[in-house]
C-alpha cells in the first residue's frame, strides 16, 4: 500500500473551517505506463448546444444507453478502475442526458434530465438546449467523497486529484490524467483543465485555481473524446490516437 497525504486546508467563508492533514491508503498502481504519453494540453470542448438527438446520442450512444445513463466505454472503464483504487468513491452523476445544473450567464440551465422520471417517459429527440453538461454525452463522471467529516471528505477528494496529477517516473506531470484522457477536474470550489497552459503544471489540490463552483461532496471529471471512447494509452493503446470531436 502507498499513502497520499491531504495537506492542511483553510476554506472560504461559505464553508468556513480548517481541516488537519489526513491520510488515505491507496493500493499500488497496476498500470504500466511504458508507451508514449499523450500531450498535456489535449482538450475537447463540451458540445453544449444542440438537440437531444445531436448531443446525447453522440459517439454511438443508443436510446437505451441514454435511458440508463450509461457512460461512453472509456469513461466507464476509467470510473470502474478508479473505484477499485478509491473504494470509498460513491457513484454520482453518470451519463445522464441533462443540462448544466447552474450557470451564472445562462438562465436556461436548470439541470433538467431527459427523459423525465416516470414509467414510459419519452425522449423529446428534437428538444434543443444551449447548456448541455458533459454528462449528456457520457464524457463525465462524478465520484462521491463520502458523508463523513469535512476533514475526511477533503482527504478523499485530494487523494484522487493528486493521484491523477502525479508525475510518472519520466517526470511527465498529470501522467494518469493524460493516460486516461481526463481533461477537467472540479472539487471543493477548485478547478483544473487542460485548455489553460497556466494549469498544466499542477500536481496538488492546492495548485488548482479557485473557481466558485461548489462540488463539495464529489469530484467531477470530464474526459477528452479519445479518453471517453477508451482510445488513450491508459486503456491499452500502443500510442496516443488522433480523434476529432464531433462537429
Amino acid at each position: 500500500m502507498s499513502c497520499l497525504v491531504a495537506a492542511h486546508f483553510s476554506v472560504g467563508d461559505a464553508t468556513a473551517g480548517t481541516f488537519a492533514a489526513a491520510t488515505v491508503a491507496v493500493p499500488g498502481d497496476p498500470i504500466d505506463f511504458t508507451t508514449p504519453i499523450e500531450a498535456s494540453n489535449l482538450f475537447d470542448r463540451r458540445d453544449d448546444k444542440g438537440t437531444i438527438e445531436e448531443v446525447c446520442f453522440a459517439y454511438g450512444r443508443t436510446d437505451e444507453d441514454v435511458r440508463q445513463a450509461l457512460l461512453l466505454p472509456g469513461t466507464q472503464a476509467a470510473s470502474a478502475y478508479m473505484r477499485t483504487i478509491f473504494t470509498w468513491a460513491g457513484r454520482g452523476t453518470l451519463g445522464q442526458c441533462r443540462e448544466l445544473l447552474l450557470s451564472k450567464t445562462n438562465r436556461n440551465c436548470d439541470g433538467q434530465i431527459y427523459p423525465a422520471p416516470g414509467p414510459g417517459a419519452e425522449l423529446p429527440l428534437h428538444f434543443y438546449s444551449d447548456c448541455w453538461s458533459n454528462h449528456a454525452q457520457g464524457r463525465a463522471s462524478d465520484f462521491l467523497v463520502g458523508k463523513g467529516s469535512g476533514r475526511q471528505r477533503i482527504a478523499h477528494g485530494t487523494a484522487m486529484i493528486e493521484w491523477l496529477l502525479a508525475p510518472d517516473a519520466a517526470g511527465n506531470k498529470a501522467a494518469r490524467a493524460r493516460r486516461l484522457g481526463v481533461q477537467e477536474i472540479i472539487f471543493f470550489d477548485r478547478c483544473w483543465d487542460t485548455s489553460k497552459d497556466s494549469e498544466l503544471g499542477a500536481t496538488t489540490y492546492l495548485d488548482l485555481r479557485e473557481c466558485d463552483v461548489g462540488h463539495y461532496d464529489h469530484v467531477h471529471l470530464s474526459f477528452t473524446v479519445a479518453g471517453a471512447l477508451g482510445l488513450t494509452t491508459g486503456y491499452g493503446a500502443s500510442a496516443p490516437p488522433a480523434v476529432k470531436p464531433r462537429k
